[in-house]
C-alpha cells in the first residue's frame, strides 16, 4: 500500500488517494475465513481486464474479529480520474491445505485533484454456489479448492458506508491521515446479476458507477 504507518505526509500535487475497507467472512464456521492477497483497480475506459492495476494488501490496521472475519484497510495513491475495483484475490491456507480465491467487483468510483476519498466498506461473504453463480475460484487443485469451499462456492457482496468505524481506524493506524480532509463517495451497490450473467457466458460486466457525490 502506498500509505503506511511510516508515512509522515501525504503528497497530493499529482496523485489522490482512495480509502476503502474490505472485509472478508466465511459462512461455513467450520472453514477458514479467505485472506485478501490484492485488490485490482482498472481505468475508465480500459479495454482489457490485463490493464487492471494490481495492489498488495498488507496487515497493517487490520482487525481479526474473532476469527469469524477479516476487516483489512485500503489505501492506494493514484492520478485524478475515473476508475473501478475491478476484483479482489486471495487464499484459504493451513498446511498442506492452500486454496486459492477470486472475488469480481466492478465497483467504479471517481477521484478528485489533491483530495483522499472514502468510498466504504466491502463485505464479501463465501458461501456455497447455486445454478449460474460465479464461482469463487478455480475448481484446480482439486482437493485444495473443495477443501476451502472454492470450487463450490462463491461471494455475497455488500457495499457500506461504515465511516463512522472506518475513518477512525485509518487515522489512528496512519499519522499522515490526521488533520487530512476526507471526503466521502460510497462505492455502487454490488450488481451480482451482471457478474453472474459474465460468468455464464452472456455478457461482459461493466463497472457500475458510484452513487453518492462527494461530500
Amino acid at each position: 500500500m502506498p500509505l503506511d504507518s511510516k508515512t509522515t505526509r501525504l503528497d497530493l500535487d499529482k496523485q489522490s488517494y482512495v480509502l476503502a475497507s474490505l472485509e472478508m467472512s466465511q459462512r461455513d464456521s467450520t472453514r477458514l475465513v479467505p485472506w485478501p492477497l490484492a485488490v485490482r483497480v482498472l481505468p475508465a475506459g480500459a479495454t482489457s481486464s490485463r490493464d487492471s492495476m494490481p495492489f498488495k494488501i498488507d496487515e497493517e490496521g487490520t482487525d481479526y474479529g474473532d476469527g469469524s472475519r477479516y476487516v483489512t484497510l485500503i489505501r492506494i495513491a493514484l492520478p485524478p480520474g475515473k476508475y473501478s475495483f475491478s476484483g479482489a484475490f486471495g487464499q484459504i491456507k493451513k498446511f498442506p491445505i492452500n486454496g486459492t480465491w477470486h472475488l469480481p467487483l466492478g465497483l467504479a468510483f471517481e477521484l478528485p485533484e489533491r483530495s483522499v476519498m472514502y468510498v466504504g466498506r466491502i463485505s464479501a461473504e463465501l458461501r456455497p454456489k447455486k445454478d449460474h453463480e460465479f464461482r469463487a475460484g478455480s475448481v484446480i487443485p482439486l482437493i485444495d479448492q473443495a477443501a476451502t469451499g472454492i470450487s463450490g462456492g462463491t461471494f455475497d457482496v455488500v457495499v457500506s458506508d461504515r465511516s463512522g468505524i472506518d475513518l477512525e481506524a485509518f487515522r489512528s493506524n496512519f499519522p499522515a491521515l490526521k488533520g487530512v480532509e476526507i471526503k466521502t463517495s460510497v462505492l455502487p451497490p454490488f450488481d451480482r446479476t451482471s457478474i453472474d450473467r459474465a460468468y455464464s457466458g452472456v455478457e461482459k460486466p461493466a463497472a457500475t458507477s458510484s452513487v453518492s457525490a462527494a461530500q
